[in-house]
C-alpha cells in the first residue's frame, strides 16, 4: 500500500535509521548515470562513539554539576552521648556504561582524473546531526572541512525534529519561506551564498540540483521518487500505526489535514 501523503510521510521519521540508509544508497545509484565520464559516486561512512551520557546531554541541556563544600560532622539526635558522629558515604556499585558506535553514511562524488579528488558531498541529515551532541559536532566539523577544501555540498533535510545545521533559520522565518523540509546547496565558487530549496509538508518533494565542478551542469535529483521507493521497498505500511500522531506531532492544522488523508486509506 502506498503512503497516504503526497510528499514526505511524517511517520517515516520513526524509522529513520533504515530510511536514511536506503535513501543514501538510492541517491548514489541514480546519480551515477548522470555524471560526467570521469566522475563517480561512492557511499562512504563516518563513525563516532556516543555514550548514554552524551544522549542525556543532548536531550537535557540544562543539567549542571555543582560543587558543594565537603560534608561536616553532624550530631545525631538519638546519640545517647550527645557527641558528634561522622556520616559515611555508602560504597557504590560500579556499572560500566556501554558506548554506542554510530555509523552515518553519505555520498562522495570523486574525480578519477585528478587523483580521486572529492568534488561533491551529498548528505541526508540524521537525527544525530540535528540534536546537540557528538553527532552534530562531528557533522558540523566535516562541513567546515569540506568548505575549506573547496568541496561542493548538497544537504537534504527531511526531518522536522531538531535544529537546522545551516545558519539559515532566521532568514527563512523573516522571508516567510520556513518549511517542514529543505535542501541546501553550497558551491565553492560562490562561498558567500547558500541556495535553499524549501519543501512543504503538503506538497511533492522537490527535484533538487546536485552541484559538481564549476564547469559541469548540475545533476537533477528527484527526491520524491526516492522517498516513495524507500517507503515501498521498506514495506512501511505494515509497521506504521497511522491511528496515533507522528513523532514529533504535527501542528493542529496539519494534523487535521493528515487525518483526512489517513481516513481515506
Amino acid at each position: 500500500m502506498p503512503s497516504p501523503f503526497p510528499g514526505m510521510d511524517p511517520y517515516l521519521e520513526a524509522h529513520w535509521g533504515d530510511v536514511h540508509s536506503r535513501l543514501v544508497m538510492y541517491i548514489s545509484d541514480v546519480l551515477q548515470p548522470g555524471l560526467p565520464k570521469n566522475l563517480y559516486s561512492r557511499v562512504e561512512e563516518r563513525v563516532y562513539v556516543e555514550t548514554d551520557l552524551d544522549r542525556l546531554a543532548s536531550r537535557y541541556p540544562d543539567v549542571r554539576v555543582v560543587e558543594h563544600p565537603s560534608p561536616q560532622s553532624v550530631t545525631l539526635a538519638d546519640d545517647p552521648e550527645g557527641g558528634a558522629a561522622t556520616l559515611m558515604a555508602a560504597e557504590p556499585v560500579l556499572v560500566s556504561l556501554p558506548d554506542n558506535e554510530i555509523t552515518e553514511r553519505f555520498i562522495e562524488i570523486r574525480d578519477a582524473g585528478s587523483g580521486q579528488r572529492v568534488v561533491t558531498v551529498v548528505e541526508v541529515l540524521s537525527r544525530a546531526n540535528k540534536e546537540k551532541g557528538k553527532g552534530r559536532a562531528a557533522y558540523l566539523e566535516k562541513v567546515e572541512e569540506l568548505q575549506a577544501g573547496g568541496v561542493a555540498l548538497l544537504e537534504i533535510d527531511l526531518l522536522r525534529a531538531g535544529e537546522p545545521t545551516q545558519p539559515i533559520a532566521s532568514t527563512l522565518v523573516s522571508t516567510g519561506t520556513e518549511t517542514a523540509y529543505r535542501s541546501c546547496v553550497w558551491r565553492p565558487w560562490r562561498p558567500k551564498l547558500m541556495e535553499v530549496y524549501p519543501m512543504k509538508l503538503r506538497e511533492r518533494l522537490s527535484v533538487v540540483p546536485v552541484p559538481l565542478r564549476e564547469t559541469d551542469a548540475d545533476v537533477p535529483l528527484d527526491l520524491q521518487s526516492l522517498v516513495t521507493r524507500a517507503y515501498e521497498n521498506g514495506n512501511y505500511s505494515l509497521t506504521t500505526d497511522y491511528s496515533v500522531p507522528p513523532d514529533p506531532p504535527l501542528r493542529d492544522e496539519d494534523a487535521a489535514w493528515a487525518k483526512q488523508l489517513i481516513d481515506q486509506i
